[in-house]
Formats: structure tokens, sequence, C-alpha cells
């Protein structure tokens, strides 16, 4: 899934209470199609989808410069928490770099699955 200058922001509903361990969700860059990581990625948790808790947030380490198709998954691990709703929020760098091609255009973010364990 493509976003265009704009940060992923989405709601997951997992049906019913549930304890959740794990978080994650992978991304793709190949800055050649000015597809960059997200800045970073943050996770919260709620059981009504009213009031939601920020379980932890995992910056970005890929070079912004690195050339060619790569992937990486953004994971929270070992949470021991319970909730129904999760949002997943990944933020957009907004437009390419002045060193890029496309410097002052918009940037793209790719997501791949977003996945929750019990």
């Amino acid at each position: 899934q493509g976003y265009y200058g704009v940060d992923l922001d989405v709601v997951l509903d997992l049906g019913e209470i549930c304890d959740v361990q794990n978080i994650g969700v992978g991304f793709l860059q190949d800055i050649g199609s000015w597809i960059f990581m997200p800045e970073k990625v943050l996770f919260y948790i709620s059981g009504d989808d009213d009031r939601y808790r920020l379980l932890g947030s995992v910056e970005n380490d890929i070079d912004e410069r690195e050339t060619g198709a790569i992937t990486r998954d953004f994971m929270l691990e070992g949470l021991h928490e319970r909730g129904r709703y999760i949002n997943v929020v990944a933020r957009n760098r907004g437009i390419c770099p002045e060193w890029h091609k496309g410097a002052g255009s918009k940037a793209w973010i790719f997501a791949d699955e977003i996945w929750v364990n019990e």
C-alpha cells in the first residue's frame, strides 16, 4: 500500500479484547522510485477505540541514500498488553531530500503487512 506525501495512519479492530504480545509492519525503500522508509513508526493500543495509549515507537535505521529495493520490519515485541484496537502510524518524510532527483516533490512510503500476535 503506497502513501504519497502523507503518513500511514490505520486502526485495526481485533474483534475483542486480546492479549497482544507483538506488533509489526513491513516497509519498502527504493529511492529510485521516490520510495523512502518512514522516519518512525508509532504503535498505540485501546480497549474502546477512543482512548489510545502509546506502546512504543521504532525509528528508521536505514540510510536514506541506500539504493535498490530494501525491506525492513518495524516491530515491538514482548509487550504483554491487552486491547482490542491497534493504531499504527508511520511518519512519512513528506518530501524528497535536496540531494534526490525528486527534490522538493512528495515522497512515498510503501507498507506491506501489519501483524499482531497474541
